[in-house]
């Protein structure tokens, strides 16, 4: 995929953004393309049902020539799906990338200026749901999806194609879904045994040891802290304040405390951060826990804009992605477990894959999200943690 940068006069105002794996410069919202003899050829008996369909929304999607999306940073996964993606479509890919804060605020910004530029946006959780779905800007996903093999419930983590839609009005779905990562520790000086459960964080040995991703702010630890605050209770956290833990919110940072030795165990660590270090041959490894885990999606999240100014090429992605081929390729790219229980988990790490037969609890399910937002769980953190910040 080439490389490329949106530059509209609008996008001066706008936060920077990487533009990766992009071809052009996504144009705005055109007339759709005139009635064809083969758009308009009556439907053959033979062709009746959803194959028809499939067929003129491929047929439509090349004459649209390409597909924009709009994500978080995930360049293999994106590289990976795109290039299957043409290959079964012949479609182009524009990909448009930056943290889901500053893709929020593009989009929004581009809404007020009346541009639609983007057809898909992948962004972590329900940011596209609580972000974008007030302003009427993304679709619900029912009436786009076309496949027989991607509604069909048995081949889905939760046995049933409705039960991924991450929120009621169906504006996003989730295609990811791997155990979370509550700790990582350094190789060696904690052994893979010697933590097993929350509460072994609690034993003496750990006081003034452990070092916890700041929960006060938005990001991996508050989430962390908001899910095993609504498993475990509150008290747990308050006993964790009485280790006396070190407190620090720079993912990198503590991962490099974390090598070195300074601190043996880190709670809620960025995931990213860590696989890096670990693929650079750090002593560092995650931690899996007998009990109280949970899954996440980790960015596997897609919507679609409702003024896509692509229809059919955003119709065709929204299907391809969620068929076997298509999470085949982006978990093995992304390597993580997919919510589809047909792709395979081999290569993937161990430590993150589901066991079977067990749903898990999710950090980004509706109601745990509704949930974070009724109890105020950042202004819970900043309490209980106030000893350990003044």
């Amino acid at each position: 995929m080439k490389k490329t940068l949106l530059f509209l006069a609008v996008s001066l105002l706008a936060v920077p953004l990487f533009a990766c794996a992009a071809k052009g410069v996504p144009e705005e919202k055109t007339a759709p393309a005139p009635p064809t003899q083969e758009s308009q050829t009556a439907v053959k008996p033979s062709q009746a049902g959803w194959q028809a369909e499939w067929d003129k929304t491929l047929a439509d999607a090349r004459r649209e020539g390409k597909l924009v999306i709009y994500g978080s940073p995930k360049p293999e996964a994106y590289a990976a799906i795109t290039a299957g993606f043409k290959k079964a479509t012949g479609l182009e890919v524009e990909t448009v990338t930056g943290r889901s804060a500053q893709i929020v605020a593009k989009i929004q910004m581009e809404n007020r200026a009346g541009l639609h530029l983007g057809d898909v946006v992948l962004v972590g959780g329900a940011t596209a749901v609580t972000d974008l779905g007030p302003l009427d800007l993304i679709a619900r996903l029912d009436p786009l999806i076309i496949l027989p093999e991607v509604k069909e419930d048995k081949v889905w983590y939760k046995k049933s194609f409705e039960g991924q839609m991450l929120d009621p009005g169906h504006l996003s779905f989730t295609f990811t879904s791997a155990l979370d990562i509550p700790m990582a520790r350094n190789t060696k000086l904690v052994g893979a045994q010697d933590i097993k459960e929350w509460e072994d964080l609690l034993r003496p040995e750990w006081k003034g040891k452990l070092l916890v991703n700041d929960p006060t702010t938005t990001g991996k630890g508050q989430s962390n802290f908001a899910m095993i605050g609504k498993m475990k209770g509150w008290d747990f956290w308050r006993a964790m304040v009485r280790q006396t833990p070190a407190v620090n919110r720079d993912n990198r940072l503590q991962m490099d405390w974390l090598a070195q030795g300074k601190y043996p165990i880190l709670v809620s660590p960025s995931t990213s951060s860590a696989q890096e270090f670990m693929d650079a041959g750090a002593p560092v490894a995650f931690i899996r826990l007998k009990s109280d885990n949970y899954t996440t999606s980790s960015g596997g999240v897609i919507s679609v804009f409702r003024e896509a100014p692509h229809p059919n090429a955003t119709k065709a992605f929204l299907n391809y992605l969620l068929t076997k081929e298509g999470q085949t390729l982006w978990s093995k790219a992304d390597g993580m477990q997919s919510a589809r229980e047909d792709v395979t988990t081999q290569g993937l790490d161990p430590i993150r894959v589901r066991e079977p037969g067990i749903i898990y609890p999710a950090s980004d399910d509706w109601e745990f999200y509704d949930w974070r937002v009724k109890t105020n769980v950042e202004e819970i953190a900043k309490d209980i943690f106030a000893p350990l910040l003044r």
